[in-house]
């Protein structure tokens, strides 16, 4: 009992010294006596404040679903007037352009001479009469161009394919990625004409055989037939895949070859745009050139696959599998004026030589190298009597061999820090050749 009463004394006693140093006023305190034991009670403000403090925090409570809207039936009433400052102004003629479909690109064409006939009365794209043909000429000796004569800006955003006419040589072609095509004057290099039709980048251009008429291939699918003098479009083709090489067939001089990035090559007749004549799809890789052998009875075509196939014309049915484990694509195929070899030229840097016959081997001992081609399609041809082979290169120069001994002759600086795509040689003339190269400009040598 003695112990009880102290242990009660001791704790008032420290309840009198925290109340003497507290800073506020000490709340109320129920006590309860059991028997003669007096227990403190604790603190309830502070209990239920340190209670609410641990108990979780109440969950969000989700919002009810809207009821599903019903559409709003259309109402017989006139409708309100609008005020000057809510009314719809009408649109100007510029918004309604901009908001119509594009409209198909009209073929165009400019003349860019004083007068569409000459001193004679003759068209101005007929050759002169003094010109005659190579199966004419009494003596021919050619020899490498010193120079260059010419150098025309045709094409800003870069010229992609140039031609001579065929036999006379009287007018050249080119055509570039500016979507157009150009006819220039040989001899004076003056432009005559230039035609626009197509929508994107004109990725390769060719003659007929009367210089009359030409092919041109885009990249938007299609494939139109010009008229040289009067600038008109006589024929539009659609391709199944982008057009990349064209070519007229010497034996039917209303058909023409298209080889399509689709790995299908597609013979077309001029005379109906709407009828495909032939489908020859044996490729597993864009189709990038074709070259005509045999008078026109058969085709070389060649690919992405680094397969060169021979067809039959008419029939699509491979006669010829020309491949190697160790062959690179070729791009860029011509035949030799001798008709016995195919120039191909290699993507490792050298143009190989195939025998036209039955086996179609490849030459081992005469290979052309020197220049730079890896990666770029870059063209070449030969002189008319095949003396001399010329290809340009990924660094804008023109590389000339002979050809019998695969000598480099001579290396002329023509398109700075752009890839040469094209070059093509005169059909009659021993040293006119022109070139035409990324940068755009068409190069006249002599």
């Amino acid at each position: 009992m003695d112990m009880l009463t102290a242990y009660a004394d001791h704790s008032s006693d420290e309840d009198a010294h925290q109340n003497s140093h507290s800073q506020s006023p000490v709340p109320s305190k129920r006590s309860i006596v059991t028997g003669t034991v007096e227990t403190i009670a604790f603190d309830e403000k502070a209990f239920s404040s340190l209670e609410r403090s641990f108990q979780p925090p109440a969950k969000p409570q989700k919002r009810p679903r809207s009821p599903a809207k019903t559409p709003l039936m259309p109402s017989n009433d006139p409708p309100k007037p609008q005020s000057s400052a809510t009314q719809k102004r009408p649109r100007t003629s510029t918004e309604q352009h901009t908001n119509k479909a594009p409209s198909v690109l009209v073929p165009s064409s400019t003349f860019h001479l004083s007068s569409q006939t000459d001193y004679q009365n003759r068209a101005w794209h007929l050759p002169p009469s003094s010109c005659r043909t190579f199966a004419h000429l009494e003596q021919y000796t050619p020899y490498i161009p010193k120079r260059a004569t010419s150098c025309k800006s045709a094409h800003p955003r870069g010229a992609s394919v140039v031609r001579f006419s065929p036999e006379y040589g009287h007018l050249v072609l080119s055509a570039g990625n500016d979507a157009s095509a150009k006819v220039w004057y040989s001899q004076s290099a003056k432009l005559a004409r230039t035609y626009v039709g197509h929508s994107k980048a004109i990725r390769d251009a060719v003659f007929d055989q009367t210089a009359s008429q030409f092919l041109t291939a885009g990249f938007d699918k299609r494939v139109l037939l010009w008229d040289v003098e009067s600038g008109k479009v006589l024929s539009s083709f659609t391709t199944s895949g982008n057009p990349l090489c064209v070519r007229f067939c010497p034996r039917e001089p209303f058909q023409f070859l298209a080889g399509c990035a689709d790995k299908k090559v597609m013979q077309i007749d001029v005379r109906d745009a709407s009828k495909v004549v032939q489908t020859y799809d044996e490729h597993m890789g864009s189709v990038n050139s074709l070259s005509f052998i045999d008078e026109g009875r058969r085709f070389v075509s060649s690919a992405d696959d680094k397969v060169l196939r021979v067809w039959e014309y008419g029939i699509p049915v491979v006669i010829k599998y020309i491949t190697d484990p160790s062959a690179h694509s070729m791009p860029v195929t011509i035949i030799h004026p001798n008709q016995k070899w195919l120039c191909c030229q290699s993507m490792d840097n050298t143009i190989r030589l195939f025998s036209i016959g039955h086996r179609f081997k490849r030459n081992e001992k005469r290979v052309f190298r020197g220049h730079l081609v890896a990666g770029y399609a870059c063209g070449m041809t030969t002189s008319p009597d095949g003396r001399f082979l010329v290809s340009g290169d990924s660094l804008g120069r023109l590389f000339y061999w002979d050809w019998k001994t695969a000598r480099l002759f001579r290396t002329a600086e023509a398109h700075k820090r752009a890839p040469c795509s094209s070059v093509d040689w005169h059909p009659t003339q021993p040293s006119f050749v022109v070139s035409c190269g990324w940068d755009g400009n068409v190069m006249f040598w002599d």
